[in-house]
């Protein structure tokens, strides 16, 4: 299984919150108090239709998921893919297919979202590998 290490790298400042600080199986970065855009590609994974994009913003990001928070297009168990504009932070972006995992309202439309990657385009970002 890969680390999160990837995530690590050139990202000093940034908050880690520690598997022992949380449920999770891996290392969360905490992206709240400093923007990260990730873009929606708004089609469902296996759909047909064009590609049209939905801003999002990134809240923390880990080796196998990610919650943000964005307009309300997601259904739980949905599978969407996105591009994570990690340019500022690592040099690149990402491109994900995840799967949503929950889901919480905001006011005007918006949504917490967390979602589990089930593809990625970066090595050190992606499923769990059991």
């Amino acid at each position: 299984m890969a680390s999160s290490q990837g995530l690590r790298s050139g990202m000093e400042r940034v908050p880690v919150y520690t598997v022992a600080a949380s449920r999770r199986r891996h290392d969360r970065v905490d992206l709240s108090q400093r923007p990260v855009d990730a873009w929606l590609i708004a089609e469902r994974a296996a759909g047909q239709t064009p590609a049209q994009y939905s801003a999002c913003q990134l809240l923390n990001l880990s080796y196998s998921g990610m919650c943000l928070n964005g307009e309300e297009l997601f259904e739980v168990g949905g599978q969407y893919r996105f591009i994570l504009d990690l340019a500022t932070l690592l040099g690149t972006e990402v491109e994900v297919t995840a799967r949503i995992v929950w889901k919480r309202p905001m006011d005007a439309g918006l949504c917490y979202a967390g979602a589990v990657f089930e593809k990625s385009s970066a090595p050190w970002l992606g499923p769990d590998e059991d």
